[in-house]
């Protein structure tokens, strides 16, 4: 049976409309190899059934969001995936980690005309 490995979250940083993610890599089993890791997203901690941004998987240790909603609450997980590695004490989903994107301020609207009145001193 393929299980997958255990790793640690290690960051996530937000900014508006994009979360950036980076994890520690997994040390597989001597012979055994990972070969991707996939991102999982909720808008609920503790979320047993997260989404999967990632079904090709990520080769590397890092993940950039762009698909998140300004004043949206997002959850994220991750899972390494080792196809030869059989380790059934080992948990599924990594650490969560918590990314709060804030609401884009509006501007406000720019007035049509500006009158600017200069007077001279008497």
């Amino acid at each position: 049976m393929k299980k997958i490995l255990w790793l640690l979250l290690v960051s996530s940083a937000f900014a508006q409309h994009q979360v950036s993610l980076s994890w520690n890599p997994v040390t597989p089993p001597a012979g055994k190899t990972i070969t991707a890791y996939n991102v999982y997203r909720a808008t609920t901690s503790g979320s047993v059934s997260p989404n999967l941004l990632t079904p090709l998987g990520v080769v590397g240790t890092a993940y950039l969001d762009t698909t998140v909603i300004d004043g949206t609450t997002y959850y994220y997980k991750i899972k390494s995936w080792c196809p030869a590695c059989t380790t059934p004490e080992s948990p599924s989903f990594s650490s969560e980690a918590q990314a709060i994107i804030p609401i884009t301020p509006t501007a406000p609207d720019a007035p049509s005309t500006i009158t600017i009145i200069i007077q001279a001193k008497p």
